[in-house]
């Protein structure tokens, strides 16, 4: 034990080290030792717990004697699973016993882990946890001048990192889910923490997939379905962990779980989980039994939608992710141009700002404007894509996809300068309406092209350099 007990430390005097000094007893905190003697104390802690069962006065707990489970280990908490009557005990005496085995005695539902357990289906209250660590994320983030694809991000990874967390544990109930939906949305579209019905596209088309023209983000409610379909698949296919032996020893006793009735003594979390063979007998592919994950259900429960002729846009695609973004929009016909405006009874000046010729509407703006016609006519010549002219919106949209298509070097580089060019122009049209300031297409143009470069992979890149 001379180990544990001979520990050194030494302090930093005018950036120096002094001589160090051994302390009395202990281990310094973060020890790699640490963990290993606590290891060590729980495997000889588990031992005798084991032999518990030899003891004819050791009572199992009346869900635990089919398996011989006295008692689970998980990092450093132990749940000790034992039959104990205070049925007519003095509560005096009771307390005794709290106090001589130092316990505290606790009710359900109780917090382990970071979710609340309970036998009885979880209330809206005790979900407000979920619902408050998220807000307090978005609360962190509003000071944060991001763009609508910074946004997407955060929602995509760390707010949905949050829920899903619960979302594998429980089937959450539908108001929660909207709510959580909600606040997602609201962040996505406004970047504040309070809730608002201002958004350019409805939520269950953010959450298409991008070949149907979504942002694929995840649809909380088809995973939260999805993941506890993946865990009744796990129950009928998987022997090897505990909780399947559990369930299988006390609710399936040999039956077939397909054809068996959903047992009503369960717990709701388990009636839930049977209920999920529904969802599992719906899906139109089988599942590989050795690579299944979440998402495999997830993508099959996705209702299916029509692709859409642009999707060539969306992959593949090195452009800047805000602009990537705005181009979605702009595709999807829902950039607040001034027609846009003016249909929902504002009133403005509708003309152009960038031409000073025509009323701006999304057509006009990225195709049959002169200044736009400037830009493009520069880039086109400096890509060496003389074909593609910008008269006619729909024409020209459609010679952009056609040659976006395929893995070559040019098209690669099409889609991407088509993207830049689509952002450059809405942000040099805010700009002088918001600012009142403005560029030159030349300017504009040398953005494009930098950005191409920089941004470019190398077999891009090879091909720009030879231009």
């Amino acid at each position: 034990m001379a180990c544990v007990t001979i520990v050194n430390c030494s302090i930093l005097l005018n950036g120096e080290s002094a001589e160090p000094f051994n302390a009395a007893k202990g281990l310094r905190q973060g020890d790699p030792m640490s963990s290993f003697l606590f290891a060590i104390a729980m495997e000889y802690l588990s031992r005798l717990l084991k032999g518990l069962k030899q003891d004819k006065q050791f009572k199992y707990h009346p869900r635990c004697s089919k398996l011989g489970i006295t008692h689970l280990c998980f990092a450093d908490d132990l749940l000790l699973f034992v039959r104990v009557y205070c049925g007519g005990m003095d509560p005096m005496q009771k307390a005794a016993v709290i106090q001589a085995l130092s316990y505290t005695e606790g009710q359900l539902p109780f917090k382990y882990l970071g979710v609340p357990l309970d036998t009885k289906k979880l209330s809206i209250l005790q979900l407000q946890p979920l619902i408050t660590k998220m807000v307090a994320k978005i609360t962190s983030w509003t000071a944060k001048k991001l763009s609508y694809a910074g946004r997407a991000q955060l929602v995509q990874t760390v707010l949905f990192a949050i829920q899903s967390y619960w979302a594998q544990l429980f089937t959450l109930p539908v108001q929660i889910v909207k709510l959580i939906e909600a606040y997602c949305r609201s962040y996505l579209w406004s970047g504040g923490n309070v809730l608002t019905k201002k958004l350019l596209l409805a939520w269950e088309k953010v959450c298409l997939p991008k070949s149907v023209g979504g942002l694929n983000l995840t649809n909380l409610q088809v995973w939260n379905s999805a993941a506890i379909a993946k865990t009744y698949w796990d129950l009928t296919h998987k022997q090897d962990k505990l909780w399947i032996k559990w369930i299988h020893a006390y609710y399936v006793k040999r039956q077939r779980i397909d054809d068996m009735s959903i047992p009503q003594s369960a717990s709701w979390m388990i009636r839930k989980i049977f209920e999920a063979k529904q969802i599992i007998n719906q899906l139109h592919r089988p599942l590989d039994e050795q690579t299944i994950i979440i998402k495999h259900i997830y993508l099959q429960l996705i209702p299916i939608h029509s692709k859409m002729d642009w999707r060539c846009l969306m992959f593949q695609n090195n452009a800047r992710p805000k602009a990537i973004f705005t181009m979605w929009i702009q595709n999807h016909g829902r950039l607040l141009t001034k027609d846009r405006l003016k249909r929902w009874g504002l009133h403005m000046d509708e003309t152009c700002v960038l031409c000073q010729a025509d009323k701006e509407t999304r057509e006009h703006l990225f195709a049959e404007c002169a200044y736009a016609n400037r830009l493009w006519t520069r880039l086109s010549q400096w890509a060496q894509v003389h074909s593609i002219v910008p008269n006619i919106w729909i024409q020209y949209f459609q010679l952009i996809i056609h040659h976006s298509k395929g893995k070559t070097a040019s098209a690669m580089l099409l889609k991407m300068m088509y993207v830049e060019y689509i952002y450059v122009l809405w942000r040099e049209r805010n700009t002088r309406i918001f600012e009142g300031a403005s560029r030159e297409h030349e300017a504009l143009a040398r953005e494009v092209v930098s950005m191409c470069y920089f941004r470019a992979d190398k077999k891009v890149k090879g091909l720009i350099q030879n231009l």
